[in-house]
């Protein structure tokens, strides 16, 4: 059971690798009131969550204060939110059952209640402009402590993927390529080459330690920040000197 495999596991950090932890919040509740109750909340707990999950109600915007509660209790350090957009045209075209009001709204909600708010974004839907784009990054770096920008990926077997391939946008078919930072298709208003810039500037921008000192102090967890900052900027730096992205680049800069 959970509860056992909790109680052997000798790690500091753990992480639920379910996409939605609370998919059924009555049975979350009790796991998260069972850890509490047997001294388990001394770990740190990674979550990944549905947005809608902070509210009482899918088609209300009441907050969830019990659970968000609960999560920090029992020794929740961070929430990982499939965010998508903050652009309610983007959201509409990836079929999202959330709206941008709702998605500030559980970000907020769950950094007040002292959880570390990972976002996950994707940037370069066809409804999007350099102008959102700019907007997006500067929204994530008010309200994220961390973030992670997303090409659009045609995962096999999915409708997106299927009119992707309808309208011939689908740039190669090396499935090494789609893991999300390599931009696989061809977006509407950029060629590919610029939004695959884009996503390494907005990333660049974002864990850049020049614009980041004032975010960092304020930071409820200054030194933890300081080192997803560091740690990120060598990922980045890692991926663009790896031999496959530097010829993916190459081949992106040829097309239009």
């Amino acid at each position: 059971s959970i509860m056992n495999e909790l109680k052997s596991s000798t790690s500091r950090t753990i992480f639920f690798g379910d996409d939605n932890f609370a998919v059924n919040k009555r049975e979350t509740k009790n796991l998260l009131e069972k850890i509490i109750y047997e001294g388990l909340n001394d770990k740190d707990y990674y979550y990944q969550l549905d947005i809608n999950s902070a509210f009482t109600s899918p088609r209300e915007n009441s907050i969830d204060e019990d659970f968000i509660n609960l999560l920090k209790k029992s020794g929740g350090f961070s929430v990982f939110l499939g965010l998508e957009s903050i652009n309610e045209e983007t959201l509409k075209q990836y079929g999202k059952f959330a709206s941008v009001e709702r998605n500030k709204l559980a970000v907020k909600a769950f950094r007040d209640g002292g959880l570390w708010v990972h976002g996950m974004m994707i940037v370069g839907a066809d409804s999007e402009t350099s102008e959102t784009l700019e907007e997006t990054l500067d929204w994530c770096k008010d309200n994220l402590d961390s973030v992670q920008f997303f090409a659009p990926i045609p995962l096999p077997g999915t409708p997106f993927k299927k009119d992707m391939e309808s309208q011939g946008r689908i740039l190669t078919k090396e499935y090494n390529l789609y893991d999300g930072f390599h931009v696989i298709i061809k977006p509407k208003n950029f060629s590919p080459y610029e939004l695959q810039m884009k996503i390494i500037d907005m990333h660049k921008d974002f864990y850049s330690f020049n614009g980041s000192w004032k975010r960092i102090i304020k930071s409820s967890h200054p030194v933890y920040k300081i080192g997803i900052h560091a740690y990120a900027k060598k990922i980045t730096h890692d991926i663009l000197n790896d031999p496959q992205t530097k010829g993916h680049l190459d081949l992106l800069k040829k097309i239009n």
